[in-house]
């Protein structure tokens, strides 16, 4: 994945939501002409889209099983390459479909009603990417932008005289057909809750559907905001969000369930004033916050005086240029430790792969000869050593991300990153020298260590520890990542 333009969607949505915008501009700008669309497609479409959004349906046994897009789930290790094949061929047989795409994920005539927000990232990532493979996008252009923007709720209160009536023309059809009988019938992923709704084809749904709902709120009047907040992907919704809070769609159905019984008063005491009297900030102060948090410094003047006169794409590059240098490595290593906790190793719990045992025959016999040299005292290598293998995993990180790597590579890079104490111990092959300083690291394959067998012949001393006099072939280390 490309991180570094994950994190430029990140900032924008973080600074803009803590009254610093200007993130929300496409979070490909600049990125096709970087990558192949394979490469592309594996980054920002196969996990967020095609697996997190599209398998539960168009898979050989899904709801969209007799579709034109069944996909390979994730289980399977060609998956990747396997669904972009399927993509390819779906629009080399007629490039409009791209537009008719785009239009399905929206929820426009789609079963499975809407999967992508028109202002997401994910769905400028799908237009995209079938732009990149030729889809034809032009019916659908302008379209996410203009339903996004038609669906605001203006905040007029939404009178319902007719509770059952309103259910048939304002629910039914865009909401409970459109998102969530996909899953909540009695064939499909949902149906063991208490929600299990008709489906159009029978001729009954409505008036069932509405029956079932409100008996369902007589019940525990509650259970209102419980539904709005799964509709929002809340709650561990399996559907994930079906919904967005803010908009007509999702007042229309508050209203709706109040006015059957159902209690929804924390959920708009919650949600509904909680962006009172937030405004996005401007260009110049997203810079700045931007500059402060993920470069460690203030912006330069040509900074400011760029994202001051430009838009938003300059607003972008000009993120991007901060994700370079000392200081936005040191923010990747701060955040990557805030999650795993390595540095808690610095401070007297024992790492156990740092211990310079047998099984790393260089690094023992050398940390034997310099004690003895030093009557037993350590030489400074071996902190440099300890300190290595402690920020080893966290340097990983910080290289997938400066370096564009796919992200997968945190969890299954066949390498790790090595200093130079480590690079000799461990037979790195690296490039780095015994000289170099031991803040420098380099991707390099562990071939320095061994097995315990019949081969091995090693000595002990409490003063200078293990001392390996013969030992079999250094093994093929499997890496994982981090």
């Amino acid at each position: 994945m490309k991180l570094k333009i994950t994190f430029v969607l990140l900032l924008g949505m973080f600074l803009s939501a803590c009254g610093g915008g200007g993130g929300g501009s496409d979070g490909a700008s600049g990125y096709q002409e970087a990558t192949t669309s394979e490469e592309f497609f594996e980054a920002r479409i196969s996990s967020s889209i095609i697996q997190a959004k599209c398998i539960a349906c168009h898979i050989e046994d899904g709801q969209a099983k007799d579709t034109s897009l069944l996909y390979t789930p994730s289980s399977n290790p060609i998956h990747v390459s396997e669904n972009f094949n399927v993509l390819n061929k779906y629009l080399a047989r007629d490039t409009e479909r791209a537009a008719l795409m785009l239009e399905k994920v929206q929820g426009i005539n789609h079963t499975g009603g809407q999967q992508l927000d028109p202002n997401s990232s994910d769905f400028k990532n799908l237009k995209t990417f079938l732009d990149m493979i030729g889809g034809d996008l032009s019916p659908a252009e302008n379209e996410g932008e203009d339903q996004a923007n038609s669906d605001i709720y203006s905040g007029d209160p939404i009178f319902i005289s007719d509770a059952i009536q309103y259910f048939r023309t304002d629910i039914s059809p865009e909401i409970i057909q459109g998102n969530c009988v996909s899953c909540h019938q009695s064939d499909g992923t949902a149906n063991g809750t208490d929600l299990v709704y008709a489906s159009k084809n029978d001729s009954n749904h409505e008036t069932k559907n509405f029956n079932l709902l409100k008996n369902y709120l007589s019940a525990d009047p509650s259970r209102a905001e419980y539904i709005l907040l799964k509709a929002q992907g809340a709650n561990q919704h399996g559907g994930l969000a079906r919904l967005t809070a803010g908009t007509e769609t999702f007042a229309k159905f508050q209203s709706f369930l109040a006015s059957i019984g159902g209690d929804t008063g924390s959920l708009e005491e919650s949600l509904g004033y909680f962006w009172e009297g937030v405004e996005l900030a401007d260009a110049e102060q997203t810079l700045r916050r931007a500059a402060l948090i993920v470069g460690r410094r203030l912006p330069t003047d040509a900074e400011i005086a760029a994202v001051k006169s430009g838009g938003r794409d300059t607003l972008q590059k000009t993120l991007l240029g901060l994700m370079e240098g000392e200081g936005f490595h040191d923010f990747l290593l701060t955040g990557a430790n805030d999650r795993l906790h390595m540095n808690a190793f610095f401070n007297g719990i024992f790492l156990e792969a740092s211990n310079l045992n047998e099984f790393y025959p260089i690094g023992a016999n050398k940390l034997y000869q310099d004690k003895k040299k030093l009557d037993g005292d350590s030489p400074m290598w071996r902190r440099h050593w300890e300190w290595g293998m402690t920020v080893s995993p966290l340097e990983l990180i910080a290289y997938v991300v400066e370096n564009d790597r796919s992200y997968q590579e945190v969890v299954t890079a066949d390498y790790m990153m090595m200093n130079p104490i480590m690079n000799e111990v461990l037979q790195g092959s690296n490039g780095l020298k015994s000289d170099d300083s031991h803040l420098n690291y380099k991707p390099a394959k562990n071939r320095g260590q061994i097995v315990k067998n019949d081969m091995l012949e090693s000595e002990f001393s409490n003063e200078f520890g293990h001392y390996v006099t013969k030992h079999g072939g250094y093994i093929d280390y499997p890496m994982l990542g981090f």
